[in-house]
Parts: C-alpha cells; sequence; structure tokens
C-alpha cells in the first residue's frame, strides 16, 4: 500500500492496483473460509478428472501439432499463433507452454503426492507428467522434479516403509527421471540456438534487477511494475525472465522475503499436518515461478496460488481415516 502512493502515473497506478488486488485475492481469500475442510473436499474430487482433461487435451494437441479449438479462437480474433521455438510446445488451454508448465508441474507433484498416499491414481499423475513433457520447459521439468523430491520426504507410506522400498521408490524415480531428460524431444531444443539465447537471457537479467531494485533503494519501483522500473537500467529490452526478481524490483526486498516467507510458512504447515500433496505443489509452483515472469504477466496465476493455499490449510487425516473404515470390510473371526 505503501508503494501505491509512490506511483505517480494514473495508467501505471491502475496496473499497480490491479496486481495488488489480485495478489491479496490469491494469498487472503484461503484464509476467508471457514469449513476449510468441506472446501478441500470439494477441491480434491474436481482436481483429477480436471487435470485428465487438461493433460489429454495438451497431449492430443502435441500429436496434432495444432491447437485445435484456442487456435482457431485466436484467429478469429486475429491474434496470430506463434511457435518461435524449434521444438512444438503445446500451450493447451493456457495460452503459453510455460503457464502450462506451471499448472502441469504443480498438478504432477500433487497427483503423485496423493498416489503415495495412496489417495489417488497413478494415471492421473502419469498423465499430468506427460503433460509437463510436451510443454518443452525445462523449468517445469524442474519443478517437478522438486515437487516429487517433496512428496517422497513427506509422505507416510514411504516414511513407515521398509529401507528396500524406500530406496526402490527412489531409484524408480530416478530412472524415471533420467528417461524423461534423455527424450529427444528436450534434447533437440536444449541443443538449440534458441535455448543457448534463452539462458543467456535469464542470466544477464540478473545485473539488470540489481540496478533497478538498487535504483529504489531496494524498496520497489511499485507493484507489478518491474518491466517499466528496469528499463533505464534494461537497453537491451530483455525480459524479466524470473518472478522472484521481479518481485525485487516491484515491491522491493522486504516483499520478495515476505513472498518467499509466505510459501515456505504454507509448505511447512502443509507438512506439519502431513498433507504431502499440497506441500509438493506448492513447492513445484514455487520452483517453477523462479524460471520466467509469471507472477506479473499473468495474474490469474493467483487463481493457482488461491488453490494451493486453500489446499495447505487441510489436515488430510481425519479425511483418510473415514475413507479407511469405509472402505474395510468386517473381519470374521473363524476361529471363534
Amino acid at each position: 500500500m505503501f508503494l501505491l502512493f509512490m506511483v505517480s502515473d494514473p495508467v501505471l497506478l491502475n496496473q499497480s492496483v490491479q496486481w495488488v488486488i489480485a495478489c491479496a485475492i490469491g494469498i487472503g481469500a484461503p484464509l476467508l473460509v471457514r469449513d476449510v475442510d468441506r472446501e478441500a473436499r470439494t477441491l480434491t474430487r474436481f482436481i483429477p478428472p480436471l487435470v485428465v482433461v487438461a493433460s489429454a487435451y495438451t497431449l492430443v494437441e502435441f500429436a496434432l501439432t495444432s491447437n485445435v479449438i484456442f487456435d482457431a479462437i485466436y484467429a478469429s480474433n486475429g491474434v496470430p499463433t506463434v511457435q518461435r521455438w524449434s521444438t512444438y510446445r503445446v500451450h493447451g488451454f493456457f495460452g503459453h507452454p510455460l503457464y502450462a508448465g506451471t499448472f502441469f508441474s504443480a498438478a504432477f507433484a500433487y497427483t503423485f503426492a496423493r498416489w503415495l498416499a495412496k489417495a489417488g491414481s497413478l494415471t492421473v499423475a502419469a498423465l499430468a507428467g506427460a503433460a509437463v513433457v510436451v510443454t518443452v520447459s525445462r523449468g517445469a521439468l524442474i519443478a517437478a522434479g522438486v515437487g516429487v523430491a517433496v512428496a517422497l520426504l513427506l509422505a507416510t507410506p514411504l516414511r513407515e516403509a521398509s529401507r528396500l522400498r524406500k530406496l526402490t521408490s527412489v531409484g524408480l524415480i530416478a530412472v524415471a527421471t533420467s528417461a524423461v531428460v534423455s527424450v529427444g524431444l528436450l534434447q533437440a531444443r536444449v541443443g538449440t540456438t534458441e535455448a543457448a539465447t534463452s539462458n543467456d537471457a535469464r542470466f544477464s537479467v540478473i545485473g539488470v534487477a540489481v540496478g533497478a531494485a538498487d535504483s529504489t533503494g531496494w524498496l520497489g519501483g511499485g507493484p507489478g511494475l518491474a518491466r517499466y522500473t528496469a528499463e533505464p537500467f534494461n537497453p537491451a529490452r530483455l525480459l524479466i525472465e524470473s518472478s522472484l526478481l521481479q518481485l525485487l524490483i516491484s515491491v522491493g526486498m522486504v516483499g520478495l522475503l515476505t513472498y518467499v516467507a509466505l510459501m515456505i510458512v504454507r509448505m511447512v504447515d502443509a507438512a506439519r499436518m502431513r498433507n504431502a500433496a499440497a506441500a509438493a505443489a506448492i513447492a513445484a509452483l514455487t520452483t517453477s515461478l523462479i524460471g520466467y515472469d509469471g507472477l506479473e504477466s499473468l495474474p490469474t496465476l493467483q487463481i493457482l496460488v488461491c488453490t494451493l493455499f486453500l489446499l495447505s490449510r487441510q489436515n488430510p487425516a481425519p479425511l483418510a481415516r473415514a475413507l479407511e473404515v469405509r472402505h474395510t470390510r468386517p473381519r470374521i473371526d473363524f476361529a471363534r
């Protein structure tokens, strides 16, 4: 709110206010829900079919190398479909491969952790994982790996299992990750000039972000205004391809540390309640956001933040016990 008073341009002020409102909804809305378990149960029923439909659509898009529904919508509105990458990258319902990668990496981490906890289907997790691969996003793949690591650390069945099962599970994940990395689809992009240029730009923009943040006294140039604040220090007009760097420029060091702390608190709180799925999904989301300018370029991404924050407040233990009682058949004591 303090930084809003420092924005003098009315157009930029309007953009700042919109960003603050979106961010406040993403962070604050879950805290206003009284019956968290009821809302979370509704979400947990809705998420698997949503992930299946979205994943299946992206896989079909990749097979056809065309987004049948949305390419036509964009064309009818005069918006050209641009595939500037050497390899076809799906965008599904999300408008950009990076946005799709963020959703699917978080969805994969969530559904994989639920499968480990014997509360979900491996098929759903596999579809989400396949969708991550066909976005051909290295950041999304890393985010999915981080989510899997968190899920393995927190999943109750693994912590109670034998050492052999733990080692076997970790080995299977390592083999699967190696297989994905070895897929020609990803290797083809890693070896291109386009990928090398993207890497160089990501490193170069760090200096731009530091210069812009320093010019504001590390207080920030205004919420949602990282691009405008960085312009004098960015003659090459590089994208600020990191949400964390964007936060550093726009809301300063205090805002950046507060946002990171908030993500950590939600993960720790979910882990404390043995809610491995929510913790893994938030870890994947945070990792994905490090690699591109999601928080400012896509304010509606706060819907995903809001959903995961709400799920992180759920204690899954009572629900799991209820399901266990419901599906346990009565035992007959024949000896007696």
